[in-house]
């Protein structure tokens, strides 16, 4: 409610008057150079669910406004018993879960966890980030599946060739969204391809992966085909692990967890999971419509 200024009376001196007639004016320029408040801390784990309404949260980090990104061991402090977190996939509506207990030490080696309690059944895994992000962590729709250009497909093959040095004639695509990361109003690809005949235990997928054992070149890759800084189109590789012949080594598995805006910028992060042998990890990427960085990485596990 707005409160009326009564006015000064025209009698008193004139140092009076001249603060009546330029308090409408320190007002309105209040108002014009007013900025929107800072967001908070924001803490950024991966969720496992483990059960119909627990899993077991991660520490990935956090963004701070004013240190900017935090890494897993200094962001550890920030992962207390109550701490609420909202939890991110692209199979499903976000979740909400909620730490049971403290961080502890991985006993396989590498990072810690918590007990996480969810609301519901959650994802098998998931972004979690916890403080003030509100309705605005997702601008901008996600579109997931549809069919790789021939375009996409060439850029893929022409990567998987200079930077795997392995020769496909046509990947395998596993994941294709389309999303605008840094919101210019154009979407941006994320493209992922799979060819694996091993699983984590290192035994064949099935029984025609059993018969290309040493035969086939495997791979697991995600990239973004993006505008770069000269305007033209870019497909700059994410994660990427190749083998030209099968061992059980190649049981590496990528994948786009989900994209959100972590840091409050309007922007867009890109967040990779990833599996390998007994272990698991997520990676954040942010594009800023020039460049492409990594600013959060952590994994765990043998």
């Amino acid at each position: 409610m707005l409160i009326p200024l009564r006015p000064l009376s025209i009698r008193r001196r004139a140092a009076g008057a001249v603060a009546v007639l330029l308090l409408p004016a320190l007002l309105a320029a209040r108002a014009i150079s007013a900025k929107p408040p800072v967001r908070g801390t924001v803490v950024v784990g991966l969720a496992d669910a483990s059960g119909a309404k627990e899993a077991t949260l991660w520490g990935l980090g956090a963004f701070d406004p004013v240190r900017g990104w935090i890494k897993d061991a200094e962001a550890r402090r920030l992962f207390a018993r109550g701490t609420r977190f909202t939890l991110y996939s692209l199979s499903r509506k976000p979740a909400s879960g909620r730490l049971t207990g403290l961080p502890q030490d991985s006993e396989a080696g590498g990072g810690y966890s918590a007990p996480l309690a969810t609301a519901g059944k959650a994802p098998e895994h998931a972004l979690a980030l916890s403080g003030p992000i509100g309705a605005s962590v997702q601008p901008r729709a996600i579109h997931v599946g549809g069919a790789a250009t021939p375009a996409d497909e060439k850029a893929l093959v022409a990567l998987l060739k200079t930077e795997g040095r392995i020769t496909v004639a046509r990947p395998h695509m596993t994941q294709i969204l389309h999303v605008d990361l840094n919101g210019d109003g154009s979407d941006e690809v994320l493209l992922t391809a799979e060819e694996r005949l091993v699983n984590n235990d290192g035994e064949p997928e099935d029984p025609a992966a059993r018969a290309r054992l040493g035969k086939s070149p495997v791979y697991t890759a995600v990239a973004l085909r993006c505008r770069g800084e000269n305007g033209a189109i870019e497909t700059v590789p994410l994660a990427m692990n190749t083998f030209r012949k099968d061992s059980t080594d190649s049981n590496e598995h990528y994948e786009v967890l989900t994209c959100a805006d972590i840091n409050g910028d309007g922007k867009m992060e890109v967040v990779l999971y990833s599996q390998y042998s007994e272990g698991e990890g997520i990676s954040v990427f942010r594009f800023d419509g020039r460049q492409v960085k990594r600013v959060l990485n952590a994994s765990w596990g043998a």
